[in-house]
């Protein structure tokens, strides 16, 4: 048979219950803190504010340049690829159309040698040299 476990409440491990907690009195505790209080308090009082906000703003003013930057150079780029699909676009176009003029060039062409071609069969067949007879 299983033996069955025992349930502790949630949030406590076995190991917390058995440390002991510590008990510190309010002026113990304000004894303790008062030298880290008042030295950050030293060192705040002591801090150059102007020279400390003309720093950060000109960090501040270089980073927004930076940004400013590269949306510019990513525009440009957009706009040169643009560009480019604008002259492909066009430059199909042109050659598309060129190539139906070429066609239909070809066809007429194509039919003008047909009909040379039938001239000298229809002249000896029908003893005529005219398309209408």
């Amino acid at each position: 048979m299983r033996a069955q476990r025992q349930r502790r409440p949630p949030g406590r491990s076995p190991a917390a219950a058995a440390e002991p907690v510590e008990v510190i009195e309010p002026a113990a505790a304000a004894s303790r803190i008062r030298p880290a209080a008042e030295a950050a308090v030293a060192q705040i009082q002591s801090m150059n504010w102007t020279a400390l906000q003309s720093s950060m703003s000109s960090q501040l003013l270089q980073n927004i340049k930076q940004r400013s930057e590269r949306q510019w150079r990513m525009i440009a780029a957009a706009a040169a690829v643009l560009a480019f699909c604008g002259y492909v676009f066009r430059r199909d176009i042109k050659q598309r159309a060129s190539e139906e003029a070429a066609d239909c060039v070809e066809i007429k062409s194509s039919t003008r040698i047909q009909c040379a071609r039938m001239r000298p069969f229809r002249r000896k067949a029908f003893c005529c040299a005219s398309r209408t007879r």
